[in-house]
């Protein structure tokens, strides 16, 4: 297991820090930009220590790579909307953006059935 979150740690921040950079010509950065898209694994690991949802079974591997495959997207489609609206409006969708990730983990933790070993 240290092994795949090491793995999904690198993957996620490989593929997430490049609309951070490019957000930077946009709008200014804060440090929460570049942690975000882990916000999802962290809650899954949190919600893993404190025994809710399937429990050490094969299907913990499939929700922590859909949750690191969602943080990643929502990393580029907050890019997309700060580049392609105009909208006042627009900051309200990238504030909310950034809660998807911890949502959607926590939605994958009680959702996913457990699979037999």
């Amino acid at each position: 297991m240290i092994f795949l979150f090491t793995f999904l740690a690198l993957i996620i921040g490989l593929f997430s820090v490049i609309p951070a950079i490019l957000i930077r010509n946009r709008c200014p950065v804060a440090w929460w930009d570049y942690l975000y898209p882990f916000s999802g694994v962290v809650i899954w690991i949190g919600l893993l220590a404190l025994n809710l949802g399937s429990l050490f079974s094969l299907s913990n591997f499939i929700e922590v790579f859909w949750i690191a495959l969602f943080s990643i997207l929502i990393s580029w489609v907050r890019l997309s909307v700060l580049f392609f609206t105009k909208r006042k409006g627009s900051s309200l969708w990238v504030s909310i953006l950034l809660l998807l990730p911890s949502l959607f983990a926590i939605a994958v933790r009680f959702m996913t059935p457990t699979l037999p070993e």
